[in-house]
């Protein structure tokens, strides 16, 4: 898969995390607590991971939010500083 569709695969993958983990993307950019460019970076961060069908199944797991993302997530950090 390249161009538009893995970056939508990745977006969505970033946003299902982001949420498993109590974060509303769209409401952080809106705050100017998350810049576009930056959410850019973290999605193309994402398409490089090689554990994206892990991710899925994590967060399909999960019913509560879960305190942190799992330890082999590549935005992982990118997500902490948005919940720390």
């Amino acid at each position: 898969m390249s161009g538009p569709s893995r970056f939508s695969q990745h977006y969505w993958l970033t946003n299902g995390m982001a949420r498993c983990v109590g974060i509303n993307l769209s409401h952080e950019i809106r705050a100017g607590r998350l810049a576009h460019t930056d959410l850019q970076d973290t999605v193309a961060r994402c398409a490089l991971c090689p554990n994206a069908g892990q991710c899925a199944q994590w967060m399909g797991h999960q019913c509560d939010v879960a305190p942190d993302p799992p330890k082999y997530c590549e935005i992982r950090d990118d997500l902490r500083r948005l919940t720390h």
